[in-house]
């Protein structure tokens, strides 16, 4: 069931939309998929090839992203490029900040928060086509606007809260 006001099931099945991942739960699966990543690639014997290794951490920080709150997906990021500048660029967990270690991080920064952004749009309007479906709007009963609950903490709906 979505996360609405009501008790009633909209359009959307329950489960198309999974909870989002908390932060830190979010930089923890980052983590874990960052580094099973970069240990198969190593693995299968691309750890020589930076620019797989980059694809790689950024498939997996774009469904890590997807699933997790903008923080999360930071914190993704952030260890995803550990990753990359660290064993895929160069040897042996050093991090460096040259051109392409900051070229990587700047994808990985931009695909992860823009992954989380996009699916809290996502979430935002399969909320409201839930309402619309139920008879409401995306505005409150007494015409404040009712934020998500994926936006904010639930509470009373209305302009102040």
């Amino acid at each position: 069931m979505l996360p609405t006001r009501s008790s009633r099931v909209g359009p959307i099945p329950p489960a198309a939309l999974p909870p989002r991942v908390t932060g830190p739960n979010g930089s923890a699966l980052g983590l874990m998929a960052g580094g099973g990543v970069t240990i198969v690639g190593h693995l299968v014997g691309v750890g020589g090839y930076p620019e797989v290794g980059l694809a790689l951490l950024a498939l997996a920080t774009l469904a890590v992203g997807a699933g997790t709150t903008v923080p999360g997906a930071l914190a993704c990021a952030a260890q995803a490029w550990g990753m990359y500048s660290g064993f895929w660029l160069h040897g042996l967990g050093e991090l460096r900040l040259d051109r392409p270690s900051v070229t990587g991080l700047v994808v990985l920064v931009v695909l992860g928060v823009s992954a989380s952004a996009l699916a809290l749009l996502v979430r935002a309007v399969a909320e409201a086509l839930a309402r619309r479906g139920e008879g409401g709007t995306v505005f409150g009963p007494d015409g404040g606007y009712r934020l998500s609950p994926w936006l904010r903490a639930p509470g009373p709906a209305g302009p102040g809260g």
